[in-house]
């Protein structure tokens, strides 16, 4: 179910992707035209995958606290929203400098559904949280082959395209948090 899931993530993607370029109007209308989709469901399956992917990490805790989400919706791609929450978790793992933990939340305020991603990571200097959210900024890859500062760029224009707000809070050697 998870290999499933995951197939149909990179699908939507790909054809989301192919339809931009047909059509360059397509950004403007990308989100006006969805659904409401319910969050928890978004947050479970991807929750679900993110787990499966780093079961053999015994220093990988990946936790949620979306018990006070039930019932919320919003309207977004939810192929974005995925797209978006499984990044953050990956950058989140890759910040472990030893055992570390990963939480997903979700909660309301007001009209306003908020997900936070908040981990125990290496955290990200002042000068890199500025430019962070830029195309083609990017943090801490190393030595690994992601890193193309599209995740974070794709993130938060999906975000903000929808009226929503992206924000990062860092502190070096204190973790990070995306709200």
């Amino acid at each position: 179910m998870i290999i499933r899931n995951s197939t149909q993530r990179i699908n939507d993607i790909a054809n989301l992707l192919l339809q931009k370029g047909k059509d360059k109007n397509q950004e403007k209308n990308h989100n006006q035209d969805c659904e409401p989709v319910m969050l928890v469901s978004i947050l479970d399956s991807i929750v679900s995958e993110k787990r499966a992917q780093y079961r053999q990490r015994l220093d990988v805790d990946i936790q949620t606290d979306i018990s006070s989400g039930y019932g919320l919706f919003a309207k977004i791609q939810s192929t974005d929203l995925a797209r978006a929450i499984s990044n953050a978790v990956n950058n989140s793992v890759e910040a472990f400098t030893g055992k570390g933990y990963v939480t997903i939340s979700l909660s309301s305020d007001n009209d306003f559904a908020i997900i936070s991603i908040k981990d125990n990571g290496k955290g990200i200097p002042k000068h890199i949280l500025e430019k962070l959210g830029e195309r083609g900024v990017t943090f801490g890859k190393d030595g690994t082959q992601s890193g193309s500062g599209l995740g974070v760029f794709q993130a938060k224009t999906s975000i903000e395209a929808i009226g929503g707000k992206y924000e990062i809070i860092s502190k070096e050697d204190n973790g990070t948090s995306i709200l």
